[in-house]
């Protein structure tokens, strides 16, 4: 069903990220910088859509009068579980119910869902406020013609709960919220490639003998894994030492590896790739207000989120390998 919004909030403004002096300039940095302007050079302003707040707490309120739905039951506040003692000293145990409360607790949670949804102009919030009141009319007529029980009662408004539920569940992000978490994505991503350069310039990874360094850290690891006395494999923890001191010689060889073959400036231009896109989503968003639309600036988004964050996943990893193959080759 396509549905649209008609009311828009206040408008909100990005704000705009903190450039470290000194910096290297990028494209990754413009592009992140440009986002938060429009094509005329003005702020960009992008709307807020009540109505995905609004649905948003009526899918809180609905999850929390689900409780025991899956088995039909009310939950557990509703439960009296007693024990009982056959004559031959067997037990078994009764469980009984308080429909009455259930029925009560469910009622009031859709008289909330209605309140809350039904107070907008969006289309869906309504037909969600309908349901709600369609249920609450229906139970009405039914304690009025004395038809069913607490517990038939409690069926019939808990099913339309857990309908209300499921149609609510899958709410886009606020439009502002999808930009900021690209915003965030590229700017971690600048500062992970900027934190590995820092760490290929310490004088430990750039000295002409790092190599040498390292296949002597190798070759004691290894010589300490093969002097393990005896007596510790009789204890077991010798295959623990052994195994410990062979792992820390293969990962100085695999971080020296990572080190000799890293390339900020390369990671760099990926992410200036990626960052270019950024302006283009912003724009759209600015252009957002419904909650269809939300869904696709979201699917829109999230590749170049997903994009910067496995570049700073890559950038991270390099930098915490560095990191380990400096601690590791200055430690006695």
């Amino acid at each position: 069903m396509a549905l649209s919004v008609s009311s828009v909030a206040p408008q909100k403004s990005i704000k705009k990220p903190i450039i470290r002096q000194g910096a290297a300039p990028s494209l990754a940095s413009d592009a992140y910088i440009k986002s938060s302007a429009s094509t005329a050079g003005a702020p960009a302003y992008i709307p807020d859509i009540p109505a995905i707040r609004t649905l948003n707490n009526v899918n809180q309120i609905a999850s929390e009068g689900l409780n025991g739905f899956n088995n039909g039951l009310p939950s557990w506040e509703y439960q009296r579980t007693e024990t009982h003692t056959r004559s031959d000293g067997s037990q078994y145990t009764t469980t009984t119910y308080d429909w009455g409360a259930a029925f009560a607790d469910v009622r009031s949670k859709l008289q909330a869902i209605a309140s809350v949804a039904g107070g907008t102009n969006d289309s869906r919030c309504n037909q969600i406020a309908n349901l709600a009141n369609s249920a609450l009319e229906s139970n009405d007529w039914q304690y009025f013609l004395d038809e069913g029980s607490d517990e038939s009662r409690y069926a019939q408004l808990q099913n339309t709960l857990n309908n209300i539920y499921t149609l609510t569940q899958d709410m886009p992000q606020e439009p502002q919220t999808t930009v900021n978490n690209m915003n965030g994505a590229v700017d971690n991503a600048s500062k992970a490639i900027q934190d590995l350069r820092t760490t290929l310039k310490n004088p430990t990874l750039t000295a002409s003998n790092l190599p040498q360094k390292v296949q002597a850290k190798v070759d004691e690891y290894n010589q300490k894994a093969n002097n393990i006395p005896w007596w510790h494999y009789l204890l077991l923890f010798g295959f623990f030492e052994k195994s410990g001191d062979h792992g820390t010689a293969s990962r100085l060889q695999q971080d020296l590896s990572t080190v000799q073959t890293a390339n900020p400036d390369q990671l760099q231009q990926q992410l200036d790739g990626i960052a270019s896109k950024v302006p283009g989503v912003t724009q759209m968003a600015e252009n957002t207000t419904t909650i269809d639309g939300a869904s696709q600036l979201q699917e829109t988004a999230q590749p170049v989120t997903d994009a910067a964050n496995n570049v700073a996943g890559e950038a991270t990893n390099e930098n915490n390998q560095g990191n380990d193959l400096i601690h590791t080759v200055n430690t006695p």
